[in-house]
């Protein structure tokens, strides 16, 4: 299992978290079990997206994405995705998200191959046709939460920079 802490939340498969506790990236991501001179890559996507469970006709929509992590350092790879909460038009409700951990086949690949892409959609994102593209496999840990969303969040432009995670 992976280890996320978002401050005083730490998340156990499916901890039911306040919104506003995912405004800012997790404080720590640990994965016990990685590899020496191993390269992970960390997807966020939220699976009930916009508005819940029985309806999410957007989702999965992707919060943030980062490669080239080496070892243990979860927080300091190559952002591919910037991370963001609040501007994602979530309908008040509950709300599962999942962390997923891969391993890299090299270092670079994922992120020279990812180039400029930061545009992608963050909507209708598909981890099996992600991880399947740059050659990642199955997660090798996962943890996810509930967000517990009691009002609507507003919909916003969201500007994304490569190396603003």
């Amino acid at each position: 299992m992976l280890q996320v802490n978002f401050d005083v939340h730490h998340l156990q498969l499916g901890t039911k978290i306040p919104d506003t506790a995912a405004i800012v990236p997790p404080d720590t991501v640990n994965y016990t079990h990685y590899d020496n001179d191993a390269w992970y890559a960390l997807l966020m996507v939220g699976l009930d997206f916009p508005a819940t469970k029985d309806k999410p006709y957007k989702a999965p929509y992707q919060h943030w994405a980062v490669g080239s992590i080496h070892e243990d350092q979860f927080l300091s790879g190559e952002c591919l995705i910037n991370y963001e909460w609040t501007a994602a038009p979530y309908k008040k409700g509950k709300h599962r998200v999942v962390f997923l951990i891969y391993r890299e086949p090299d270092k670079e690949e994922l992120w020279k191959n990812w180039g400029n892409n930061i545009e992608a959609p963050r909507t209708y994102f598909n981890t099996t046709k992600f991880s399947t593209k740059y050659r990642l496999g199955d997660p090798v840990a996962v943890n996810f939460f509930i967000a517990d969303i009691k009002e609507d969040h507003k919909s916003r432009p969201i500007e994304a920079s490569p190396h603003d995670c």
